[in-house]
C-alpha cells in the first residue's frame, strides 16, 4: 500500500511537469516507469510513447516500452522493440536477456538460446541468464543440459533459490525423484512461501506413492496462498489416490470454483464420476473440459469411454474419432474405438484398430489378446489362438489369455490342449471360476466325468457362481444316468442365491428334461437308451444355446416351435419329411427381411433378392408343415431337417436367431467356395483354407457346403472380457 501510495504520488508530480512542459521527454519516461512498476502496462506504453515520440534515439524507453509489451503477452512487438535498443546499444546485456524471455514465449527456444549467450557474453556472471538457458533446455526436453545450466547458476549464486527449484523439476521429469525432493527442500528453506515448490514437492510425493506427504505439502501451498486452484486440484488427485472420492470431489468443486476455465480439474472430476458409474455427469464434465479447449484430445477419449459404458458406441466412437484426428498416433484412443466396434459386432473394423494400435506399440500384448477375442467371436478360431499366442510372448502370466485360448482350442475340438490352457489360467490365477467351468466343460465333453464333477464342485464355492456349478453338476450326473442326484442339484441351483438372469430358464428346463427322464426311468425304460437321448437333447441344446448367445437382438425369451424332446425324432428318424421354402416364397416375407437384416451379410441379401434356389447362399426357413403342395401337385421337400429357432418374445418383438441344420442331406453336392472378397480379410481366407485340409485328413471327411458356412451371427459380450484403457488424466 506504501508502494502504491508512492507511485501515485510520483505519478502525480510527473504529470504537473508535464503540464508545465508537454515537450519534456524525460517527465514522460519517468512517468511511465512509475505506470511500470505499479504494473499499469498500458499506460505506461502510452508514456513511453510520447517520450520515443520527443526523443527517437531514447533506447531506455524503448527497453521499458518492450518490457511492458511482454507483459501484455505481445511477445512479437516486445522483440521489436528490444532489436531497437540493441540497434542503439550493442551492449545492453538486460535487453538480450528479455528478447530471449520473449523469444522462450514465442516456443523459438534456440533464438532464445542465442540471446542468453550473446548477454553472457557481455557478463560472464549473469546467473540467471544460466538458469533461463536452463529453462530453455527443460523445454527441449534436454534434462540433462538444463541440469548443466542451473548447476552454473548455483555456483554463481548459492542463494538463488528458483534455480534449485527449476533443477528439481528436472530431476522430477529425470524420474530421479529423491533428488527432486532435496532441491525442492532448499528452494522452500531459502524461500518458506515459496508456494510453488511446496506444490511440485508435494506433487513427487505423489509419483513416489506417498499420497500422504503430498497432501501434507498441498496443505501448507494452500495456507500461504488460500485460492491456489492448482493445490486443490492436485490435492483432490492424492485424496483419489487414497480411494477418498468425496473429498476428492470437494477438491475439485473448489479448483473449479476459483478457476472456472480449468480443464484438468473438470477432467479428473469427470473421472471420479465416471468410475462411480454416474456417466451422465462425467460426460458433462468432459463437456466443458473440451469447451475450454476443443482440442483437449484427452477429453474426447475419455468422454468417448463414459459413452461406451452408457452403451451409446456410436457417440463413443465419434469422440475416439475426434481423438485419433487430434492425434494421429494415439494408443489408446485406436484400442477403445476398436473395443467399441466390436461391441457393435463390427470385428472387421475393430481388427483394424487394435492393429493400428499394434502398429504403433506392438508390446501390448492385451491388445493381442482383444485381436484374439474378435477373430473368435468371427468364428476364426485358428487366427484366434494365434493372437492369443501373441498375446503370452508377450505377458506369459496372462491369465484370461490362457482361459480364452483354452477356449479357442475347445471350440477346434482340440479339448486336451484347451484343458491344459484352462489348468494354466488357475496355476496363475487361482480364484477363477470361469476357467474352472470351462475345464469343467471340457472334462464334461470327453466324458471324464470325476474331474468335470471336481471343477464344478470349485465353481459352486464362489459367490455368485453357486448356481453355474450346481447346475453344470447337474449335468454330470445326468450324463451318467443318474437323474435322481441331477435333480437335486438343478434344485440346489434353483434356489440358490442371486441366480443369474440368463441361468434361471436354463435350471427350469434342465429340471423339466430331468423330470421327463425319471419318468422314463419309472417305465423301466433302459437307462442306456434314456442317457442315449440325452445326449441327442445335449447336442441340440448346445447348438441353440450358441445361436442364443451369438445373437444381436434384444429380445430376452426366443420362442420355439416345438419343444426339445421332439427333435430327437427327427435327428433319429432321417426319412422323415418337412415342408421347407425360400424366404422369398414364405407366408411371411416381412419375417424373412428381418431375419435377414440380423445375418447382415450381403452374398446372402443378394441371393434373397435375386431369389437363388439351391446354392450356398441361399437361405430356407423350415416348419413342420405338410409336405404337400395342393396347388401345383409337388411340393419343395427334401431330406431337410431344420430347427426353428427364430421367433418373437411375449411382447411380440422378432426374436434374433436362425435355422440350425440338423440334418443336412438336401445340401449334399459339390459346390464353388465362396469367397466374399469385402468381408473378408486374405488371413481369414488362409485360414479357411486351412480348416479345409484339416477336414480332409478327418475322420468325417467331406467336401459338401452347408447352409451354417453362409449364416454369420454375431456375439454381444460382457465388459470384463475386454481389457479396455483406462481414462487418462
Amino acid at each position: 500500500m506504501v508502494l502504491q501510495k508512492e507511485y501515485d504520488k510520483a505519478i502525480a508530480e510527473y504529470s504537473e511537469t508535464i503540464k508545465i512542459d508537454k515537450n519534456n521527454s524525460i517527465a514522460y519516461y519517468d512517468r511511465g516507469l512509475a505506470f511500470y512498476d505499479k504494473a499499469d502496462y498500458d499506460n505506461a506504453i502510452f508514456d513511453f510513447n510520447k517520450a520515443i515520440d520527443l526523443s527517437v534515439e531514447y533506447y531506455d524507453a524503448y527497453f521499458y516500452r518492450g518490457l511492458s509489451l511482454y507483459y501484455l503477452g505481445e511477445y512479437k512487438y516486445a522483440i521489436a522493440d528490444f532489436d531497437k535498443v540493441l540497434a542503439l546499444k550493442t551492449d545492453y546485456k538486460e535487453a538480450y536477456f528479455n528478447r530471449g524471455l520473449a523469444m522462450y514465449f514465442q516456443g523459438e527456444y534456440e533464438n532464445a538460446i542465442t540471446n542468453y549467450e550473446s548477454a553472457l557474453k557481455l557478463d560472464e556472471n549473469y546467473a540467471v541468464a544460466y538458469n533461463n538457458i536452463g529453462l530453455t533446455w527443460h523445454a527441449l526436453k534436454k534434462f540433462d543440459k538444463a541440469i548443466e545450466d542451473y548447476n552454473k547458476t548455483l555456483e554463481l549464486d548459492e542463494n538463488y533459490y528458483m534455480a534449485y527449484f527449476n533443477r528439481g523439476s528436472a530431476w522430477y521429469d529425470l524420474q530421479e525423484y529423491d533428488k527432486a525432493i532435496e532441491d525442492y527442500d532448499k528452494a522452500i528453506s531459502l524461500n518458506p512461501q515459496y508456494k510453488d515448490a511446496f506444490l511440485n514437492r508435494g506433487l513427487v510425493w505423489h509419483y513416489k506413492g506417498d499420497y500422504n506427504k503430498a497432501i501434507i505439502d498441498y496443505n501448507k501451498a494452500l495456507q500461504i496462498d488460500d485460492k491456489y486452484a492448482l493445490a486443490y486440484s492436485n490435492r483432490g488427485l492424492a485424496w483419489y489416490d487414497l480411494k477418498d472420492d468425496d473429498k476428492a470431489l470437494l477438491d475439485y468443486d473448489k479448483a473449479i470454483f476459483l478457476r472456472p476455465d480449468y480443464k484438468d480439474a473438470f477432467l479428473n472430476r469427470g473421472l471420479i464420476f465416471y468410475y462411480r458409474g454416474d456417466y451422465d455427469k462425467s460426460i458433462a464434465d468432459y463437456n466443458n473440459a473440451i469447451k475450454i479447449d476443443e482440442d483437449y484430445r484427452i477429453a474426447y477419449n475419455n468422454r468417448g469411454l463414459a459413452w461406451h459404458y452408457k452403451g451409446e458406441y456410436n457417440n463413443a466412437i465419434l469422440d475416439y474419432d475426434k481423438a485419433i484426428h487430434l492425434k494421429n498416433d494415439y494408443t489408446d484412443a485406436y484400442i477403445n474405438r476398436g473395443i467399441a466396434y466390436y461391441y457393435k459386432g463390427q470385428f472387421n473394423k475393430a481388427i483394424e484398430d487394435y492393429n493400428k494400435a499394434i502398429e504403433i506399440n506392438s508390446e501390448l500384448g492385451y491388445v493381442y489378446y482383444n485381436i484374439g477375442l474378435a477373430y473368435y467371436n468371427k468364428g476364426f478360431y485358428l487366427i484366434a489362438v494365434e493372437n492369443y499366442d501373441k498375446a503370452l510372448e508377450l505377458q506369459p502370466d496372462y491369465a484370461d489369455a490362457y482361459n480364452n485360448r483354452g477356449m479357442a482350442k475347445h471350440e477346434i475340438g482340440d479339448y486336451d490342449i484347451a484343458i491344459q490352457d484352462f489348468t494354466k489360467a488357475i496355476e496363475i490365477f487361482p480364484n477363477n471360476p470361469d476357467a474352472y467351468n470351462n475345464r469343467g466343460n471340457a472334462y464334461l465333453f470327453l466324458k471324464n466325468f470325476k474331474r468335470a464333477e471336481e471343477d464344478f464342485k470349485k465353481v459352486a464355492e464362489y459367490a455368485g457362481y453357486e448356481a453355474l456349478g450346481f447346475t453344470n453338476l447337474g449335468n454330470v450326473y445326468s450324463s451318467k444316468g443318474e437323474f435322481q442326484k441331477a435333480g437335486e442339484l438343478y434344485n440346489k441351483a434353483k434356489n440358490s442365491a442371486n441366480v443369474p438372469d440368463w441361468l434361471e430358464p436354463k435350471i427350469i428346463q434342465r429340471q423339466d428334461r430331468n423330470d421327463q427322464r425319471l419318468i422314463l426311468v419309472k417305465a423301466k425304460i433302459p437307462v442306456e437308451s434314456i442317457t442315449e437321448k440325452v445326449q441327442i437333447e445335449d447336442r441340440i441344446e448346445r447348438t441353440l444355446e450358441n445361436i442364443r448367445k451369438y445373437s444381436r437382438s434384444d429380445a430376452q425369451q426366443v420362442v420355439h416351435y416345438t419343444k426339445l424332446f421332439v427333435a430327437d425324432i427327427y435327428v433319429s428318424a432321417l426319412g422323415s419329411k418337412m415342408h421347407y421354402g425360400n424366404a422369398i416364397y414364405m407366408n411371411d416375407p416381412k419375417e424373412g427381411k428381418i431375419l435377414f437384416k440380423y445375418f447382415d451379410n450381403d452374398k446372402i441379401t443378394l441371393a434373397y433378392q435375386n431369389g437363388e434356389k439351391r446354392n450356398e447362399s441361399s437361405v430356407y426357413l423350415g416348419s413342420f408343415l405338410p409336405t404337400e403342395d395342393p396347388g401345383l401337385g409337388k411340393s419343395y421337400e427334401d431330406e431337410l431337417v431344420m430347427w426353428r429357432t427364430y421367433g418373437k418374445d411375449e411382447n411380440g418383438k422378432e426374436a434374433s436367431g436362425c435355422n440350425l441344420v440338423l440334418s443336412s442331406e438336401f445340401f449334399k453336392q459339390i459346390k464353388k467356395p465362396v469367397s466374399n472378397e469385402s468381408s473378408k480379410t486374405d488371413k481369414e481366407q488362409d485360414s479357411q483354407k486351412v480348416a479345409t485340409i484339416s477336414e480332409e485328413n478327418s475322420k468325417n471327411k467331406s467336401n459338401d457346403e452347408e447352409l451354417l458356412n453362409v449364416v454369420y451371427i454375431k456375439q454381444m459380450i460382457t465388459k470384463e472380457q475386454l481389457k479396455m484403457t483406462r481414462p487418462e488424466n
